[in-house]
């Protein structure tokens, strides 16, 4: 998404102090490999996930826990956990709505994970401090 990207920078140079406030997480499969399609990306921070699922939700939590400053942030394992007993659960939430899980449009798929969120009471007051 090299395209998006740019947009992105665009917006965050020239879009305003709203904007330029804004910071990204940058992941890719290799660590270089945006150096074949991306020349002027050097010197941002671009994580590497190896084409590992659990990598990426890893480094995604570890952003998010140095940029938002929140303490009460699961770790990467704690949250591949609830990940996987979602994704154990999302058949049946698809049974009751009649959905085939092949049909699921973003939205439905939204929506499924706050159902689910919220029976599982996955909640930051539930966080040790």
């Amino acid at each position: 998404m090299p395209f998006e990207l740019g947009l992105y920078f665009g917006c965050q140079n020239y879009g305003g102090k709203l904007h330029s406030r804004k910071t990204s997480l940058i992941l890719d499969r290799d660590q270089y490999r945006y150096r074949a399609f991306l020349s002027d990306i050097s010197g941002q921070d671009i994580r590497s996930h190896g084409g590992d699922p659990r990598a990426a939700v890893k480094e995604v939590r570890d952003w998010l826990r140095a940029k938002s400053g929140r303490r009460n942030i699961p770790g990467g394992a704690e949250i591949w956990l609830r990940y996987e007993s979602f994704r154990v659960e999302l058949p049946k939430l698809c049974a009751r709505e009649r959905l085939l899980m092949e049909e699921l449009t973003f939205p439905d798929y939204a929506n499924f994970v706050a159902v689910w969120l919220e029976r599982a009471r996955f909640h930051e007051e539930e966080a040790v401090p």
